[in-house]
């Protein structure tokens, strides 16, 4: 096989990856979802815009990429050796002169293929990786073929895994709904399946499966649903609250902040308003706690919008002296009605900060 493998490689090297991309409108990607040339130039829609969002510097990289990644299905040793699709694409890119980032992006867009595989070392390489998975996750998802019990024979358990390992990996700062929505657009003309439905199909998968990754690296369960119920759709922020509040779950003044947190959860449940009026405080633990929120609403905006997560824990934990001399002093529901709405109003704002980072009604006490 060896002398089979020179002659195929040796005849491939003669004919330009670029020319073989017309040959791909003769091979079927699957019945519903077309050739690989309409995958191909999906590809480059899809690449090219989540290129705009993270590396707009590498645009025309991308796309070249994205145009040449299947090329190789048509060549001899990809026929004779499939599971070096990819590989080969890689190497005869370098050897007829493509970018070396180019190339070396072709080889990589299959990874990761197993849970030991690397994700894409390659910037581009890593954004053609997920455009694939994407175009694959959306489109068999969009035609109705999503696994069913143990059944996935699409591999799309694998390629959900592939998109938050490299989202995580790659330190991909994004809604994915957002990368959802716009491959759905680029599928539109080939399933049958509106938005609408196939994007809550498409995200509890993918929930389910970053549920399961967090759980593989020891985090704990109940941090993992409070995180995850607030922070759904950019899993890196999820996955760095749940780093550090992992750890802070384990210290003693965690419990007691949860349990403190779930007492506002339960005195403010119904209330709809956040609005209050400083001018109906009586209490000064009234006005100590509302300093004490209105610093950390600022700081945690701040963690937040800065991914600085790493202060949130103890922003979260300054509050609770406060919170706790508030209940011990005040009374929230007081014979005025007025004082009564206000003192609630502020609590349920209060809560919002504590929801900017995990439910802790999530959280067993």
């Amino acid at each position: 096989r060896f002398s089979d493998a020179e002659y195929y490689f040796e005849k491939d090297k003669k004919i330009p990856l670029s020319e073989n991309v017309e040959k791909l409108k003769k091979v079927l990607f699957q019945v519903k979802l077309g050739s690989y040339y309409e995958k191909t130039e999906r590809l480059i829609k899809i690449a090219k815009y989540i290129s705009s969002i993270f590396f707009p510097e590498l645009e025309k990289k991308v796309e070249r990429a994205a145009f040449l990644s299947k090329a190789d299905l048509v060549t001899g040793m990809v026929y004779e050796f499939p599971s070096l699709q990819g590989i080969i694409g890689g190497e005869l890119a370098k050897i007829q002169g493509e970018d070396n980032e180019v190339a070396m992006a072709i080889y990589e867009h299959y990874l990761p293929q197993s849970p030991d595989d690397k994700i894409p070392q390659n910037k581009i390489g890593l954004l053609l990786s997920l455009a694939d998975k994407l175009d694959n996750l959306v489109g068999f998802f969009g035609i109705g073929l999503s696994p069913k019990g143990a059944s996935d024979p699409y591999g799309l358990r694998r390629q959900a895994i592939g998109i938050i390992r490299i989202i995580l990996e790659g330190n991909l700062s994004v809604d994915y709904t957002e990368l959802i929505k716009f491959t759905y657009g680029c599928l539109k003309d080939k399933i049958n399946l509106a938005y609408e439905k196939l994007l809550p199909l498409i995200t509890e998968f993918i929930e389910n499966r970053f549920y399961y990754q967090m759980e593989l690296q020891g985090f704990n369960s109940e941090i993992i649903s409070a995180v995850t119920a607030l922070h759904p759709k950019d899993l890196l922020k999820a996955r760095d609250i749940i780093v550090v509040m992992n750890e802070e779950y384990k210290k003693p003044d965690f419990k007691d902040l949860a349990f403190s947190v779930k007492r506002v959860s339960n005195i403010t449940k119904g209330v709809e308003y956040t609005d209050f009026d400083l001018s109906l405080f009586k209490e000064e633990s009234e006005f100590k706690l509302y300093e004490s929120y209105k610093k950390a609403k600022n700081q945690i905006e701040s963690a937040l919008s800065q991914n600085n997560i790493q202060i949130i824990p103890s922003v979260l934990i300054s509050l609770r002296p406060e919170l706790n001399n508030y209940f011990d002093k005040v009374l929230v529901m007081d014979k005025d009605e007025k004082i009564k709405r206000n003192r609630l109003g502020f609590l349920n704002s209060l809560k919002l900060v504590f929801e900017n980072v995990l439910d802790f009604t999530k959280i067993q006490i």
